[in-house]
């Protein structure tokens, strides 16, 4: 299946395979959850939304590519 960007993508990921973590810090938390995350079984999507010190919509997406289920959502 082909999307037309990253957010027709997020609209289509499984319920369950798409975690959203709010106010994380950018300089601590960011890498270890994602650290953790990755090391979960399944794996899952991480989106990282109202960073801490940086302006609204700035986002940041990571283990969208780990799992291969996720390659036909």
């Amino acid at each position: 299946m082909h999307y037309r960007d990253l957010r027709d993508w997020l609209q289509a990921v499984i319920i369950g395979e798409l975690r959203v973590v709010e106010g994380a810090d950018w300089n601590q938390e960011i890498g270890a959850v994602a650290e953790v995350a990755a090391r979960s079984e399944p794996p899952p999507a991480v989106l990282f939304d109202k960073i801490k010190d940086y302006p609204a919509g700035r986002r940041v997406l990571t283990g969208f590519i780990i799992q291969r289920s996720r390659d036909n959502v």
